[in-house]
């Protein structure tokens, strides 16, 4: 699929760790640059047929959001198209954020943005999140972290911290990651001019 866009336009990734505030980041940049979002998180896929899945700790099947392959990557990419075809910026974050894979013409740029965070302190946002404010049982949410969820992010996310442009600690303001992101397209697109 080649991307449409207008005479130039600029695509954001932001991944990491579940937990590591990338969905805080980019809704703080969306603002910040007044640039739309997509949640690679609205494009996973719910066919236990299509999706790789697992058996949690009840034997149940589930689909493994752990795995670039539960994306639905034709409708994300989709989106994505569609929405730099209108804005001349957009954000895109999730887990695998960064693999999004679009014919790029070259009057598109892309900055692709990494939130490190150490995984104790992940795994406590996600407590907090799912477990805490949410009505995940502490149970699921241990066993699935210790069984599927730590190697996941090994082999399927980490690898991009050293292939992204640039990596922002996870534990720091938010107000800062944002700042170090719009310098560095300001840095980026003054090299292009």
């Amino acid at each position: 699929m080649t991307v449409e866009t207008g005479p130039e336009c600029t695509l954001v990734t932001i991944t990491g760790g579940a937990g590591a505030g990338k969905t805080t980041i980019a809704a703080a940049l969306s603002v910040a640059l007044n640039a739309p979002v997509v949640y690679l998180d609205d494009y996973y896929l719910t066919d236990l047929e299509k999706a790789p899945t697992y058996h949690d700790e009840n034997g149940v099947e589930r689909v493994d959001v752990g795995d670039p392959r539960a994306i639905d990557w034709e409708s994300a990419t989709i989106a994505v198209s569609s929405a730099m075809a209108e804005r001349s910026l957009v954000v895109v974050d999730g887990l695998f954020a960064a693999s999004i894979s679009l014919n790029l013409s070259a009057s598109i740029q892309r900055l692709d943005v990494y939130i490190d965070l150490e995984d104790d302190l992940r795994l406590v946002r996600r407590i907090q999140s799912k477990v805490i404010d949410g009505d995940l049982p502490i149970e699921a949410l241990l066993w699935n972290y210790v069984n599927l969820r730590r190697q996941a992010f090994i082999v399927h996310t980490l690898p991009w911290r050293d292939r992204s442009h640039i990596v922002l600690p996870g534990d720091a303001e938010t107000s800062n990651n944002v700042a170090t992101i719009v310098t560095t397209l300001g840095r980026r697109m003054d090299r292009l001019s």
